[in-house]
């Protein structure tokens, strides 16, 4: 088993902001009106070898949208190696999966194989 990181704090910039002027963070854009995040996070939850699930970004939002038990919100910073390393502190494992959370093709057999 191994934990996971997903890194959702990525802000809008250039076209994409231009594009979906309303959305805040990468992570939140939908696609088959599900969030970017979600289908990552739905690729993480179906991986039997994932115990713990970290998801450093919009904590006051997310908190909100995503009610899972086995996944712990963290706030995020600007900074990514600073988010990573906000996750990996909690984690007792040698290694982690780190993923972000614009990925949405992901699947949990990608992750299990």
């Amino acid at each position: 088993m191994i934990d996971a990181i997903i890194l959702a704090g990525g802000q809008m910039t250039g076209s994409l902001k231009e594009a979906f002027p309303e959305v805040q963070n990468k992570a939140h854009l939908l696609l088959q009106d599900k969030m970017l995040l979600e289908h990552v996070l739905q690729a993480v939850l179906d991986s039997p070898r994932i115990d713990k699930i970290y998801v450093v970004g919009d904590k006051s939002f997310l908190c909100k949208q995503l009610k899972q038990e086995r996944v712990q919100i963290l706030s995020s910073s600007a900074d990514i190696y600073e988010n990573f390393m906000r996750a990996a502190q909690l984690t007792t494992r040698p290694r982690v999966l780190l993923l972000t959370a614009d990925i949405p093709l992901i699947t949990g057999v990608i992750l299990t194989d």
